[in-house]
């Protein structure tokens, strides 16, 4: 994954709760959110494609945890969950935007942001208000979408940039049965190309903050 283009004052954010606002504490169960989130995002993924086969992957810090330290990173501030779907099939990507928001919110899941981008969601992300307020992240990557329009590119923009992703990472998502991660590509191959050659030392540290997490206002 890189960053083909930064910041996108056009991708449309509405936030429902003041991201820096979500805090986290020591002591949270993260397996627990994530096994709740994870579950309730491929039924809506499957609910949404069937009876083709939706991809999910654990994306970011979420798997690099998994991968190098066999858990979650101790400082990392949430559950970083990835999916692929086809930009040409509107109705498809709004049910499942529809859904996943549907399913996660019935379960105790709140929303706190969304990004969008040329007329489909690029993220939903929620917190976990049965589990410390966990945040838990779900970035859409688009094939066949803009600027690229091709099946062997997926795309995925937000605030920060212009993620991508080549097809063949996301054809060959793997669980790794030693560390319970589902990656893109042989990992070995996947967290060089995102995170550098140094992937496996620990370099930097998210700091743990104090819990202040106010009620969506709107």
């Amino acid at each position: 994954m890189n960053f083909a283009e930064s910041y996108r004052s056009d991708v449309k954010v509405k936030n429902f709760v003041d991201p820096l606002q979500i805090t986290l504490l020591e002591g949270r169960d993260c397996a627990r959110t994530l096994r709740r989130g994870y579950a309730l995002t491929l039924k809506a993924a499957i609910d949404t494609m069937w009876p083709a086969t939706p991809v999910l992957w654990l994306a970011a810090g979420t798997a690099l945890g998994f991968r190098r330290e066999r858990d979650f990173i101790s400082e990392d501030t949430d559950i970083d969950v990835h999916i692929a779907l086809d930009y040409r099939n509107k109705k498809l990507c709004d049910d499942f935007a529809t859904r996943v928001e549907r399913y996660l919110c019935e379960s105790s899941f709140k929303l706190i942001r969304t990004a969008a981008y040329f007329g489909r969601f690029t993220q939903k992300a929620f917190y976990d208000t049965v589990n410390d307020n966990l945040v838990y992240d779900i970035m859409i990557f688009y094939n066949n979408s803009p600027p690229y329009d091709s099946p062997t590119k997926y795309c995925n923009y937000t605030k920060v940039g212009l993620q991508t992703m080549d097809a063949d990472m996301i054809d060959n998502v793997i669980f790794d049965y030693f560390s319970f991660g589902v990656y893109p590509m042989p990992p070995d191959s996947y967290f060089p190309y995102r995170y550098g050659p140094t992937w496996r030392q620990r370099i930097n540290s998210k700091k743990n903050f104090a819990r202040a997490v106010p009620e969506p206002t709107s």
